[in-house]
């Protein structure tokens, strides 16, 4: 079998496909027969998810304030149960059925007579939900707690948290203005529900959800073991679940200690609900962190400077930036003309990285210049309009290699908001030319005209209607020119195609056309400026 070769300048693996490692990995296509063209929020009532899962033998109640037990095992119905799910990649594999009603590593195989299913490792799986069951009492979820926060105010709301009647000589409760959650909860759907427009079991609920423990995990440092905010409430209110059930299951008279113990979990569940709308909604949430922003391959960020000889839809970029964001497209090229292997031509980028290379700038602007360019999105934080992110071609890069900002024209600085003391721009480099359609109505020149109601848009940075008569200007101009050097050119049926007219419209346009034309006829009959400029004209202006 003749040894086969390799050609410079090209990947060219021998026995590639016999090497797992080198296949491409197959490209996944997520296609659904049907299109979402809205999107609904529910309201979803605990205490009925609750019951659901208590039906199908799912739910995990938890009832337990210990952390481990004393055999040094997380507890079945505590905060960290094993039901939950491994918390970390370290802990050792939990095995249960579904109803969890046989479990351990002796039983994996065996069919539980409860549920019928296989005993198996459980997965960390984030849906799973544990519940802290206070019934008979009730507090506010987070779509009601926020309604009266909305209706009584941020004061009233801290008041009736920490409000608790008082009694009088023959243990009767003294009522005030301050009404108790319980309270709330009895006059919910004669005073209140009409106006928030969401059942009482939404607006309260006596089974608080708890989130998964592999969100939360109990952190063990060495001897030491460190508690998150989250966990610490969780374990107030299982402490306070307690409380409340000793006392009404003995059925003692303690009810201004009801009123604090119920307070005090609604405090530590509001507690719950800032610390997960911190996760998810801040600078630092899951949102911003995994959809909004964070880390982008192909993007750079940098200072903005004027670019006064750039068209609105053009930026001019460092060279540094083009090297290393298109350091594969540039290598390539590189490879191709030199002869040489891709790995030589990615070292040679790099040891000119921060020293101008002749032979690189001169791909870089041929690059620039292909087909369509390339393009880019420039974006000014913070995105508050549509504006903010416009679709701009690279024209060139600096010839001065110190400079490392980005040379934006004028006229874009007002839609984005943006001036030149020390603003930044985030560059996100678009790659596949099939974008280049779904991009376009981006792109800055789509903003020169209002599309709400057809003008010219003065927000351009100038009047771009004042331009639109300079434009004109230059185009009459540039028809003046072209009659000097062909007088004999068809000049009126030149404007006409500019949609100008060459007949005056108002009396004092004829008067400006009057004495224009006196100039004319002074002329020598014989010159050609006169008979072009007279023909057809003398008959309506007599002098």
């Amino acid at each position: 079998m003749p040894k086969e070769k390799s050609v410079p300048g090209r990947l060219n693996i021998i026995n590639r496909d016999s090497y797992p490692m080198f296949k491409p990995s197959p490209v996944e296509h997520h296609m659904i027969e049907r299109r979402i063209s809205s999107v609904r929020v529910e309201h979803i009532s605990h205490d009925e998810e609750y019951e659901k899962l208590k039906k199908a033998g799912l739910n995990i109640d938890i009832t337990n304030p210990e952390l481990l037990t004393t055999a040094g095992k997380r507890p079945i119905d505590g905060i960290f149960s094993p039901l939950f799910g491994a918390d970390t990649t370290q802990d050792a594999p939990i095995f249960a059925c579904d109803c969890h009603k046989l479990t351990g590593g002796e039983n994996v195989g065996r069919v539980c007579p409860e549920c019928h299913q296989v005993v198996r490792s459980i997965e960390a799986d984030l849906r799973t939900m544990g519940y802290i069951d206070i019934a008979p009492y009730h507090i506010m979820t987070f779509h009601g707690y926020k309604l009266f926060l909305k209706k009584f105010g941020k004061s009233m709301m801290e008041e009736i948290l920490k409000h608790t009647r008082k009694l009088d000589l023959k243990g009767r409760m003294v009522k005030d203005k301050i009404p108790l959650i319980s309270e709330l909860y009895d006059s919910y759907e004669d005073l209140y529900e009409e106006e928030f427009g969401i059942p009482r079991n939404v607006a309260f609920t006596s089974k608080i959800p708890v989130y998964s423990s592999r969100l939360r995990p109990l952190i063990h440092t060495g001897v030491r073991i460190t508690m998150l905010d989250v966990n610490k409430h969780y374990l107030s209110i299982v402490t306070c679940r307690n409380q409340l059930i000793t006392s009404h299951v003995l059925e003692l008279d303690h009810r201004l200690e009801e009123q604090r113990i119920i307070n005090q979990i609604q405090e530590d569940f509001i507690a719950i609900l800032d610390i997960v709308e911190g996760l998810m909604n801040h600078k630092t949430g899951v949102f911003r962190k995994s959809l909004a922003s964070g880390r982008l391959d192909f993007t750079a960020r940098m200072v903005i400077s004027i670019g006064t000889d750039l068209r609105p839809n053009e930026v001019d970029v460092p060279y540094s930036f083009m090297l290393e964001e298109y350091e594969e497209e540039i290598a390539n090229d590189l490879s191709t003309l030199e002869g040489i292997s891709i790995s030589k031509a990615i070292s040679y980028i790099d040891n000119n990285m921060t020293v101008k290379n002749k032979k690189l700038y001169n791909i870089i602007n041929q690059f620039l210049k292909r087909k369509y360019g390339v393009w880019v999105l420039v974006n000014r934080n913070p995105s508050i309009s549509e504006s903010s992110i416009q679709y701009v071609r690279i024209r060139k890069v600096h010839d001065d290699i110190k400079d490392v900002s980005l040379h934006i024209p004028p006229d874009i600085t007002v839609p984005m908001a943006a001036d030149f003391d020390g603003d930044q721009y985030t560059i996100f480099c678009i790659k596949d030319p099939r974008f280049h359609r779904l991009f376009q109505p981006m792109n800055s020149t789509y903003a020169f005209i209002d599309r709400s109601n057809g003008k010219f848009n003065s927000g351009m940075g100038f009047k771009k209607d004042y331009a639109a008569i300079l434009v004109s200007a230059w185009d009459i101009d540039s028809l003046y020119d072209s009659y000097l050097r062909n007088p004999y050119m068809d000049t009126e049926e030149a404007l006409a195609s500019l949609g100008l007219s060459v007949r005056p419209n108002t009396d004092e346009d004829r008067l400006a056309e009057r004495e224009l034309m006196r100039e004319i006829y002074s002329l020598d009959p014989s010159h050609p400026f006169r008979k072009r400029m007279t023909h057809g004209f003398m008959d309506e202006f007599p002098f």
